[in-house]
Formats: C-alpha cells, sequence, structure tokens
C-alpha cells in the first residue's frame, strides 16, 4: 500500500509518527514536509512572537537548531542516536520526500497524483487540505490529533485542555473532511493528565500514544475493517491559538502577568517563571486559579467553525 505521509521537518510528533510506520516494510512511503517561502519567513517569525511570546519562540528556535546540527553531525557519520528530523529520518530509511510550501497548489498536486498514494496521513502539518487533495487517495485521508474529538478541536489542544483543568486528554485518529477536525473517527484513546503535567510532558504523551494508534489505524484502513463514526456537534468545542500575556491571581486576589513565552502546566502558578526557572516552587491548583477568557475568535482562512459548536462541555 502507497503512504503519502504530510509532516513538519522537526515536530517531533510528525517525526515519531513517521517513524513508526516505517517499521512496517509493505508499506511504500512518500513523505511531504512543510516548507516556508523565503517571503513568508518574516511574517511567520512575527505571528509566531505575537502568538506564543519571544521566550518560547526562542525556545523552539534554539530546539531547532540544536535538531539541524544532530542531523548534520550523524550525516558525517558520528554515533547520533536518531535524527531529528523528517528530512533526515527519509535519507536514513532510503525514501523519498519532498518539501511542501503549498499543499494545494499545482506543484504539490502534480506530485500527488503521480505517486497516486492509497491513503494521505496527516500529523502536525500546518496546512490545510482542499477537497481536490481530499479526494485524491481511494483509501481517503487520514489525520493525528491531540485530543477527544470532538472537544478541543483546532490548532492548539494542549494548551487549552491544561488551561480548563481537565482530568484526561489523548488522541483521536480521524478521517479529513472539509471541515477542522470534524471528520469520522477511526480511532480514539485516552490518557490521564498529572497535577505536575506541561504542555511539553503531555505532547510527550500524545505523540507516543498517537504513533502506536496511527499504525494500528492505517492496518485497520488497509483490511477493510474500518467504519468511521460521526462525531456529535452538540459536545464539540473548538479553541484557536491561546494569546499571550495572561493574568493569574491567587487566593488572596493578587495578580501577576503570565510569564511571556512560558509554558502552561495543570498548575497554573507554577508556570509563571517554569521556563525560566525549573525549579520554581509552584502551588497546587486548589491554591490558584487562571483568569477567566475567552478563547480568540479566529476562523480558518479557508474553512468555517461549526456554527453549533460550543465550549462549555467538558471530559
Amino acid at each position: 500500500m502507497k503512504v503519502l505521509f504530510f509532516g513538519s521537518n522537526y515536530n517531533h510528533t510528525s517525526r515519531e509518527c513517521l517513524e513508526r510506520l516505517l517499521k512496517e516494510k509493505s508499506l511504500t512511503v512518500l513523505v511531504g514536509i512543510g516548507n516556508l517561502s523565503r517571503g513568508r519567513v518574516f511574517y511567520t517569525f512575527a505571528t509566531a512572537v505575537r502568538r506564543y511570546g519571544i521566550l518560547m519562540v526562542t525556545k523552539k528556535l534554539s530546539r531547532w537548531a540544536e535538531c539541524m546540527v544532530s542531523d548534520l553531525l550523524k550525516r558525517i557519520g558520528l554515533p547520533i542516536r536518531q535524527h531529528c528530523s523528517l528530512q533526515g529520518l527519509a535519507e536514513s530509511h532510503q525514501i523519498d520526500y519532498f518539501f511542501v510550501r503549498d499543499i494545494n497548489g499545482a506543484e504539490c498536486h502534480a506530485r500527488v497524483q503521480k505517486f497516486a498514494p492509497h491513503l494521505i496521513v496527516v500529523c502536525s502539518f500546518g496546512q490545510i487540505l482542499k477537497p481536490y487533495i481530499i479526494t485524491l487517495p481511494k483509501l481517503g485521508c487520514i489525520n493525528v490529533h491531540p485530543s477527544i474529538l470532538p472537544q478541543y478541536r483546532g490548532p492548539a489542544p494542549a494548551y487549552w485542555i491544561l488551561k480548563n483543568k481537565e482530568k484526561l486528554s489523548g488522541v483521536t485518529i480521524h478521517f479529513i473532511d472539509e471541515g477542522i477536525d470534524t471528520g469520522d473517527i477511526i480511532l480514539q484513546s485516552h490518557c490521564k493528565i498529572n497535577i505536575d503535567e506541561t504542555e511539553e510532558s503531555l505532547g510527550a504523551k500524545t505523540t507516543a500514544l498517537g504513533a502506536s494508534m496511527l499504525f494500528e489505524a492505517v492496518e485497520l484502513i488497509r483490511q477493510g475493517k474500518v467504519h468511521g463514526k460521526k462525531q456529535d456537534e452538540r459536545d464539540a468545542t473548538y479553541y484557536s491559538f491561546p494569546r499571550i500575556g495572561r493574568q493569574v491571581k491567587d487566593a488572596g486576589g493578587s495578580s501577576a502577568q503570565y510569564a511571556t513565552g512560558g509554558e502552561l502546566s495543570a498548575d497554573p502558578l507554577g508556570n509563571l517563571c517554569r521556563d525560566i526557572s525549573p525549579n520554581f516552587g509552584s502551588r497546587s491548583p486548589n491554591q490558584a486559579r487562571v483568569d477567566n477568557e475567552s478563547p480568540p475568535k479566529t476562523k480558518s482562512p479557508s474553512r468555517a467553525i461549526p456554527e453549533n459548536s460550543r465550549q462549555g462541555n467538558r471530559s
């Protein structure tokens, strides 16, 4: 079976999911790697700073640089444990890959048609597929989403799951349709959220879970044993990217700004300085609360958010 995998080059979830698929030798895999045009690099950087804060962007850039150096050292033969990028992983497995500036553009469309995949897999890719791409593979397109759909649709579920103090998170493997994370569900699995959970640690959990589930979903699709389950729109919630500079109040009523670029955890006050000082002494959730905040009312440029989605349901 031919599988076309779309992911982001230095994204840990993309890499882990691709690595799991490549263990199945009966799959012929082509990798499409998200890539920015030169003209959009500055715009993307500026948007990231506004969205996450300069500290978080700096942290992500340092990790990206570490990954680039690691891949370079591995290419020249040094005993580095594993590749950090999709490109390096594809090269080590001697499979074809290509860079994707616009998944819906003519160049990518021609590449997809030429490869003629039976299945398209999308994992932390960051671009929205249009119908003429979705309908190309005869077995459909599937996505790995780090929440229990239909709750927490959207691009940053881990942040909102922790902010809303959920007890459980999880992963959904679902078919892609014309909506945002609205397609029929193939598999779902839950994971517990610990009291000291952070976005990074929760992401590690859902990444491991998602990679295993993706392989299982592909096998079920190949065997013709999948009957997708419709999502219940009555339980649907959608959250866009979080804004920076939120206010945190303790039980005594005093307040402080959420550290710009900080990483949210299940313990709100513990995040104020955790990225700057990992040993910062945090309090328990019953000693602090994050001010009520409505999610940004941002719509995707090409897909409408369901009108009947709501934000009151919790697991």
